[in-house]
């Protein structure tokens, strides 16, 4: 994945970070070329009329509350604490621990994380602790 111009920022600089053509070609980079930019723009411009309705693609079907979309797993994990977050926070990053207490070797094939609450929940990070030295209940420093 390529950064592309996702609206993302150095904090350092503040400035956006944009990728550079000729430096690093990147598969499924987020880039319009200028033909694309025109044609949308022109689009735009005309009002932004409809498209057919033969070609429009079906709409997306999400599973139910509650259930999987990759099938029953063989393992759940569940994280050590709830995290509540305070009305209004605009923005807040929050980090738990899932354990497994398991010894053997395990081979995984898919991964799913549900959020309680999806509204709240936009983006998940998995950082796998291969060393152990992370125990339940130990704080992150």
């Amino acid at each position: 994945m390529g950064i592309g111009n996702q609206g993302l920022h150095n904090p350092q600089s503040d400035a956006a970070l944009e990728s550079s053509p000729g430096y690093g070609d990147f598969h499924d980079t987020r880039a319009l070329s200028t033909q694309q930019i025109t044609t949308l723009a022109s689009w735009a411009d005309s009002g932004a009329p409809e498209g057919s309705p033969h070609t429009t693609p079906a709409l997306p079907s999400f599973p139910a509350p509650g259930k999987w979309t990759i099938g029953t797993p063989d393992l759940e994990l569940k994280p050590e604490a709830l995290i509540i977050l305070p009305r209004r926070v605009k923005m807040s990053i929050a980090t738990t621990y899932c354990h497994t207490m398991s010894r053997k070797e395990q081979y995984i094939r898919g991964i799913e994380f549900k959020a309680g609450n999806r509204a709240i929940v936009h983006h998940i990070i998995l950082f796998l602790d291969l060393s152990g030295n992370r125990r339940v209940g130990q704080s992150r420093s």
